[in-house]
């Protein structure tokens, strides 16, 4: 595959404390064939669900994972 420098994903979480996980699970495996590094940007959009706290789980877990 070409080289690129930076692979930025962005995605909106909305009540999706279920599903957040796999989510970026999904996208890592999508973009592991590319030498590119990787950032997930998860984006709450004021889940009234337990969404923000699933991100800061996964952003302490997996570096590439950002919440905002």
């Amino acid at each position: 595959m070409d080289s690129i420098n930076s692979i930025s994903i962005v995605s909106p979480i909305y009540n999706a404390s279920l599903t957040v996980e796999a989510l970026c699970q999904e996208i890592i495996k999508a973009l592991e064939s590319y030498d590119a590094k990787i950032e997930i940007l998860l984006v709450d959009d004021g889940s009234p669900d337990n969404s923000w706290e699933c991100i800061e789980k996964l952003s302490k877990k997996d570096s590439r994972i950002k919440g905002i």
